[in-house]
């Protein structure tokens, strides 16, 4: 079903290629995702098996990225203006935000 809605977003938006990209980035870590955060705790049924990394996983993904990185922009069609982006204010945040992903792990 979100894939309806990944189409109706490609549909009207004028950066395809982009969409693309993002969606097969995506793709990949809803890959990394049922890897990383289910082996031990669900293993659904797939398509090609019980309990291992499928097709559903990159379509899942994909679709979520997609929508998620063009909607705004699809609907609008507005552009990110690149000479109005600031630079980081709080680095400091992103090297703890990092530490914490790592400790995780």
């Amino acid at each position: 079903m979100y894939t309806i809605a990944w189409a109706l977003v490609f549909w009207k938006s004028p950066w395809k290629a982009g969409m693309i990209k993002v969606g097969v980035a995506g793709g990949l870590m809803g890959m990394i995702a049922e890897v990383w955060y289910f082996r031990d705790y669900w293993r659904p049924p797939t398509l090609f098996g019980t309990g291992i990394v499928g097709i559903e996983d990159f379509i899942i993904g994909f679709s979520l990225f997609g929508v998620g990185g063009y909607i705004y922009s699809s609907f609008t069609n507005r552009e990110i203006d690149y000479s109005k982006v600031s630079k980081p204010i709080n680095l400091e945040f992103f090297y703890l935000f990092l530490v914490a992903c790592l400790s995780m792990s």
